[in-house]
């Protein structure tokens, strides 16, 4: 602690000003700091004075953990002929010394104290004396301190000029690459726009011939034109088979269009979860190959829904394809149970599995996995990210969990009643 600064002229306050600066300085801190707590105590030695009144300031530290305060308290406080009171310590001047100094003031009967956080911890208080200096000396200090504030506050003028400079290179960065985002948007929608309408007047266009085709193997197989040899009718059924897989490729290719493009429409209707099954039950099992059980268990209840029933029924035939075309021995279960206020559907296969890292690509377009069933087996790459974005449609999701040698599980989880219906 200081010894106390009595103010009681003008003179007091210039002493309690250099004396706040040397106590400062004895705490060991810097020059900047030691006039940011000088000025203050100035200011608060002045406003004794303009008010009449005469007091004590007193300058002390304390420690605590972690940080300390500094403290500057008037005590001691007279008018002339004895009597007492406080000076008035307005909101402006309470306001300037919290934003300037850091002061929290703290108002008694009799004294009146500022506290502030010191700049860095203190472990222990060094001593401080006061050493009263002439009137020269203290305009000589005061000279100097006002030069350390010009300098500092012309580095600081310097290092907002440059900072500004910093923002604007900045902003004028990030508006050319706003711009050069929407740029690249565009772009993208024209692509697709464009990869849309070719695909969709693409597949009209190739459905004519395939149906042709079709229809003409179907009449050589029937002997409409004359009985055809073995060998004939052997390379007659790949004809009709590799214009079968191409119309399925076709409408694969139409509806991940329509998808793309937001125009899939729904067509609600409130069905049992039953009846999806039997239906499934039905086109699948001729699908089935040998030592591959299909095992679609219906629920332990009714599950009505309000859903597109086709949409659903596709991503479950997809999903059972799949499951059978890649699992060699073993089984493949069809499952369904409620799960918050949804439906989950699970499809869950003894196959070979997808590894971890390829789990994210098979729901990309084209996508193809290396895989030793992968020559064995025809696909297009298209069946699964168009079965997420019709789950994405009805309102759910589409997830994987698989490991390479032991089966996949494939989870589709959908609301029971479309969002559409939903006042």
């Amino acid at each position: 602690m200081s010894e106390g600064i009595r103010i009681a002229t003008s003179d007091d306050v210039a002493i309690a000003r250099a004396e706040a600066r040397r106590f400062a300085a004895g705490l060991g801190l810097p020059t900047v700091e030691q006039i940011r707590l000088a000025a203050p105590v100035a200011l608060l030695a002045s406003l004794l004075l303009d008010e009449g009144l005469t007091g004590c300031i007193t300058l002390s530290t304390e420690i605590e953990e972690p940080d300390g305060h500094l403290i500057v308290a008037i005590g001691e406080i007279e008018r002339p002929g004895g009597s007492g009171g406080l000076p008035d310590i307005g909101p402006e001047l309470s306001s300037a010394l919290e934003a300037a100094a850091g002061f929290e003031i703290q108002v008694g009967r009799q004294d009146l104290t500022f506290r502030r956080p010191l700049p860095a911890p203190l472990t222990e208080l060094p001593p401080v004396a006061l050493s009263h200096q002439t009137p020269p000396q203290l305009v000589r200090q005061q000279r100097d301190d006002l030069m350390v504030l010009l300098e500092e506050l012309s580095w600081r003028e310097e290092q907002i000029a440059e900072l500004n400079r910093e923002v604007e290179d900045t902003n004028r960065g990030v508006l050319a690459l706003y711009e050069e985002l929407e740029d690249r948007a565009e772009t993208l929608r024209r692509l697709n726009e464009l990869q849309r309408k070719f695909l969709s007047h693409m597949t009209h266009e190739f459905r004519t011939p395939l149906t042709a085709i079709q229809s003409l193997s179907d009449m050589l197989l029937g002997g409409l034109d004359g009985e055809l040899a073995p060998e004939q009718v052997r390379q007659v059924s790949f004809i009709k088979q590799a214009a079968v897989d191409v119309t399925a490729l076709v409408d694969d290719l139409l509806d991940l269009a329509k998808a793309q493009a937001g125009e899939q429409r729904l067509s609600l209707t409130t069905f049992d979860v039953a009846r999806v099954f039997g239906a499934l039950r039905g086109l699948m099992r001729p699908l089935s190959r040998p030592g591959v059980r299909l095992a679609i268990t219906d629920p332990a209840g009714p599950i009505p829904m309000t859903q597109d029933e086709s949409k659903l029924s596709q991503i479950l035939r997809n999903l059972v394809s799949n499951a059978l075309k890649f699992t060699e021995q073993g089984e493949v279960r069809v499952s369904a149970e409620r799960a918050d206020g949804g439906v989950a559907f699970c499809v869950v296969d003894t196959g070979i599995g997808i590894a971890s890292e390829d789990q994210r690509r098979i729901f990309e377009e084209f996508a193809q996995v290396d895989m030793p069933l992968q020559t064995k087996v025809k696909g297009t790459g298209l069946g699964l990210p168009l079965s997420r974005r019709l789950a994405e449609l009805l309102g759910g999701t589409l997830g994987v969990e698989s490991t390479v040698g032991r089966g996949s599980q494939f989870t589709l989880v959908i609301p029971e009643v479309h969002p559409q219906t939903r006042p």
